[in-house]
């Protein structure tokens, strides 16, 4: 179940930048988007930077949490 729950949130992050583009939602997708189309590359490093580690971290915390709950029973 945690598996499923962390590769929901992982689909969700990963798609964040094209909801975003898609609906106009002001966010950090969006930004994404714009900032490589401007030019801006620094900025687009940055937020993919931060994507990156949240992606990360979040594959970290399931795994944790499911050794975590498998070594109980």
């Amino acid at each position: 179940m945690l598996a499923g729950i962390g590769l929901g949130a992982k689909t969700a992050l990963s798609s964040l930048a094209i909801v975003e583009f898609v609906f106009t939602w002001n966010g950090a997708g969006y930004g994404f988007i714009l900032s490589i189309a401007t030019g801006n590359i620094a900025f687009a490093s940055a937020i993919a930077l931060v994507f990156a580690v949240a992606l990360a971290l979040l594959d970290m915390l399931v795994r944790v949490a499911t050794r975590a709950f498998t070594e109980n029973q």
